[in-house]
């Protein structure tokens, strides 16, 4: 399956210097994040209220889904880049 989510500059620079190995999102219904599935990461500027046209692919290493360590509703995943 194929993930696609808006990111903030700070966050997508993170992730682009392998400094953020990880991303926090609500769980979808109907679509589980799964070991393996695609991820899209496309940079959005929250002041201009535009994307930037960056982009970042990868894929899930990790699911963490447990309420002890999660708020509700929402899942954490390891990312990994293709």
């Amino acid at each position: 399956m194929i993930h696609q989510f808006k990111i903030y500059p700070e966050y997508f620079r993170a992730v682009l210097e392998r400094r953020k190995k990880f991303e926090v999102r609500e769980k979808r219904i109907g679509q589980p994040y799964c070991v393996g599935d695609y991820i899209y990461l496309y940079e959005y500027d929250p002041e201009s209220e535009m994307y930037t046209g960056r982009i970042w692919n990868g894929y899930i290493t990790y699911v963490l889904d447990d309420k002890r360590f999660c708020k509700e509703n929402f899942v954490i995943f390891g990312i990994c880049e293709l």
